[in-house]
């Protein structure tokens, strides 16, 4: 791509050359001024300037999303071992006479969310191993031999 800068910067003057004749023929007219500021932005990428930074913050963006990912994924952990200490401890504020309905309430809960994030990885392996497989199969027939 490097050595091919050159002419793609002689393709995109020449398209932009043909984009500023065809404006021209428009019914309604197109500052002058604009166009020579989209140009200018055009050029700006072209030297490298906004694609350093564009590439900066896709790389900010794709951290902050693994970052997420693992903080959620640990907070789920802990969430889903010390549940029960949790909601012990939420049940303090209720009056006792509702203590033990909410209890048990609060055991059902767990045991739904503990059930459906173990259903969930169960299924996300499963799936992964069979595209593993897939992918394995296709590479394997696709070598010539």
């Amino acid at each position: 791509m490097a050595d091919q800068w050159d002419s793609l910067m002689a393709a995109a003057q020449q398209g932009w050359q043909i984009l500023q004749d065809a404006s021209a023929r428009l019914p309604f007219t197109i500052d002058d001024a604009a166009m020579q500021q989209i140009w200018s932005r055009v050029q700006g990428v072209a030297s490298g300037g906004a694609v350093e930074q564009s590439a900066l913050t896709g790389l900010t963006t794709a951290g902050q999303v693994i970052t997420g990912t693992v903080l959620m994924v640990i907070v789920l952990f802990f969430f889903l071992q010390d549940a029960e200490r949790i909601w012990g401890f939420l049940l303090n504020w209720f009056p006792p006479r509702h203590t033990e309905e909410l209890r048990r309430t609060g055991r059902d809960t767990v045991r739904t969310l503990g059930g459906y994030v173990r259903g969930t990885a169960a299924v996300a392996v499963i799936e992964m191993l069979a595209i593993a497989v897939g992918c394995g199969c296709s590479v394997c027939r696709s070598r010539p031999r």
